[in-house]
């Protein structure tokens, strides 16, 4: 806890990540408040907020199939937002390389 406060205020720094996100918060956790979650997902572009009934700041073994569902979207969203930036890369690459070819 004494770290989050002294950390400071992150919105600034949330605001210019650029990656599929995805916040999973208790709503009955002692130590952060649910409030806290939903401003940092409110902070990340494009981030999900995952809201756990009657969890605190752990996670008990009844929510696991719940964020494991959670953690797998996201990386499928990562993975699909990767594949179009790689297309986007890979055809530069190619013309780059064939430039480069025409040139030799």
């Amino acid at each position: 806890m004494v770290a989050i406060l002294a950390d400071g205020d992150r919105t600034a720094r949330l605001a210019r990540l650029s990656v599929p996100s995805l916040v999973i918060h208790g709503r009955e956790d002692p130590l952060v408040p649910i409030a806290a979650g939903r401003d940092t997902a409110r902070a990340i572009p494009g981030a999900e907020l995952m809201e756990l009934e009657g969890v605190g700041h752990t996670l008990p073994r009844e929510v696991w199939p719940r964020v494991i569902d959670g953690v797998v979207k996201l990386a499928e969203r990562a993975e699909a937002q990767g594949s179009a930036k790689a297309g986007c890369c890979e055809k530069t690459v190619q013309n780059a390389s064939a430039s480069s070819s025409t040139r030799t």
